[in-house]
C-alpha cells in the first residue's frame, strides 16, 4: 500500500535483480510495477507488477537497434543504476554511475 500512497507513487518501479530458484535451475529475476493512475483525478488506483529474466532485456535491446535503423542505443536501468540490459554486453551488470566514471577517466599523457 505504500506504493499507492507513497511521494513515488506515480514512477515505474524497477528492482534490482535477485537470484530465484526456479525448479532445477535458478536464474536472476527482476520486479517491475508500474502504477495505474485516474484520468480524472490522475491519482494512483492500482498497481500492476511482475518478474522477468534479465537475459529477456538483451535480447530485446539487441533485437530492437538491429531491426529499427532510427535507433542506436539501448541502456535498460534499475531506479537504482543497475544495468540489467545495454548495447554494449560488458557493461551489463554494473552501476550506471561506475561505468560513466570508467568512461571518463582519461589516460596519463
Amino acid at each position: 500500500m505504500t506504493y499507492l500512497t507513497g511521494s513515488n507513487s506515480k514512477t515505474v518501479d524497477i528492482s534490482a535483480p535477485a537470484y530465484i530458484e526456479l525448479g532445477e535451475r535458478g536464474k536472476d529475476c527482476f520486479r517491475m510495477m508500474v502504477p495505474i493512475l485516474n484520468n480524472r483525478t490522475n491519482e494512483p488506483v492500482e498497481v500492476i507488477g511482475c518478474q522477468l529474466y534479465t537475459d529477456i532485456l538483451q535480447i530485446y535491446a539487441e533485437n530492437k537497434i538491429k531491426h529499427n535503423e532510427e535507433v542506436v542505443t539501448v541502456v535498460v536501468y534499475t531506479n537504482t543504476g543497475f544495468i540489467l540490459a545495454s548495447y554494449v554486453p560488458d557493461r551489463i551488470c554494473y552501476f550506471y554511475r561506475q561505468e560513466e566514471e570508467k568512461r571518463n577517466k582519461r589516460p596519463p599523457v
